[in-house]
């Protein structure tokens, strides 16, 4: 969730002073998840089905936050971001 939700506002957001606390919090749930990950690999066949879920949080959350800069319904409904982005440490969005 934390993770979608930052990588929503890094590429949505016009901010630039946000932008390191979101790169931080991305890096740090990034790595939480990896981590859970290693200690349940049976996980990994549910990671489609979380993510619909947590990008549905991910995205209510971040439209939450971006509300003055933005029409929230602008964000996509669905996640634009793939599992391996997602998981990539050295992925990032590009910028609207």
């Amino acid at each position: 969730t934390r993770v979608t939700e930052h990588l929503l506002k890094l590429q949505h957001s016009r901010l630039a002073e946000s932008r390191p606390g979101w790169e931080s919090s991305v890096d740090v749930h990034r790595a939480k998840a990896r981590r859970i990950l290693a200690d349940s690999p049976g996980l990994k066949a549910e990671l489609k089905a979380i993510l619909t879920v947590s990008y549905a949080d991910g995205r209510r959350f971040a439209a939450r936050s971006l509300r003055n800069e933005l029409d929230p319904e602008t964000l996509p409904k669905i996640c634009p971001y793939s599992l391996d982005q997602i998981f990539d440490l050295d992925w990032w969005p590009p910028r609207h």
